[in-house]
């Protein structure tokens, strides 16, 4: 859904992080997030909240780099990483995450739905989110979204090189992961439940706009999603919520050091990756 305005997404293509290197980039996203939405994780000297401090600075170095940058035409761009986009991407971990989760079946009280748009409020603060633009619940998430959606420019081809990096790079590959070793045409069937889950996500319209493959099973997908909720229910009714929290819990934290060592990642964020080569914050 970012990168759906390429005024927006332009900072990651200049930088590099995204178009050849989509696993890595949202590992180290993925890093911030996982210490972010630990318990606790926002307190004062706490890991998630230093390390939104430092995205906080990552975003100012880039900021800065490509202000002075004649790859950057800020008559046609604009500021670099500005305060609407960043309002945007509190949305992007917020309303639109929790869709896409309601999609695959998870359903939310509305008393963690507040928190949700709590957490991501106070996220948007630490990360220099004038507070103007501050969402203080989902709705208003769904607001900016809608705004943002209202004052883009076309997609262009960066910004479908971006999406189809995050497709074929790294998407792709981890639903590959849960096809039949033995099925024929194992990746084929990867990419299409991929663009499947994409378009039921965002629509026909931004997929179209994006350049992601049409699918006829992005029909099936709520429903497959409804038949999840059923099960989980049930689930929970025989052994409760908190097993179910500590099974996924032990499951992310597996699947991430296989991730790891998948792409060969040993660092958290951009600013310490020995790879950053040209990013602003290398040096």
């Amino acid at each position: 859904m970012g990168y759906t305005n390429p005024a927006a997404a332009r900072p990651l293509i200049l930088t590099g992080r995204l178009v050849g290197n989509a696993g890595v980039r949202n590992l180290e996203v993925g890093d911030w997030l996982r210490e972010v939405t630990e318990p606790g994780g926002l307190r004062r000297h706490s890991l998630g909240f230093e390390r939104t401090v430092r995205v906080r600075l990552i975003h100012a170095m880039v900021r800065r780099h490509l202000s002075s940058s004649p790859a950057w035409d800020r008559a046609e761009l604009g500021t670099p990483i500005s305060q609407p986009y960043l309002a945007h991407t509190l949305a992007e971990f917020g309303s639109i995450a929790v869709r896409g989760m309601h999609l695959l079946g998870a359903r939310y009280t509305d008393s963690e739905l507040d928190d949700l748009g709590a957490l991501w409020r106070y996220v948007g603060w630490l990360s220099g989110v004038t507070e103007a633009l501050l969402p203080a619940t989902l709705a208003e998430q769904e607001d900016i979204e809608a705004l943002y959606q209202l004052t883009r420019p076309p997609v262009d081809d960066a910004s479908r090189a971006l999406v189809g990096g995050l497709i074929d790079d790294y998407l792709t590959l981890e639903v590959e992961e849960l096809v039949p070793a033995r099925l024929p045409g194992r990746n084929r069937v990867a990419r299409t439940l991929v663009d499947a889950l994409v378009r039921a996500l965002v629509g026909d319209a931004l997929a179209d706009e994006l350049g992601i493959r049409p699918s006829h099973l992005a029909r099936a997908v709520p429903v497959l999603g409804h038949l999840t909720a059923t099960a989980y229910a049930a689930q929970d009714r025989v052994r409760g919520v908190e097993a179910r929290v500590t099974s996924g819990r032990a499951y992310r934290a597996e699947q991430e050091q296989r991730l790891r060592a998948r792409h060969g990642m040993r660092h958290a964020l951009v600013d310490d990756a020995p790879d950053a080569g040209e990013h602003p914050v290398s040096a």
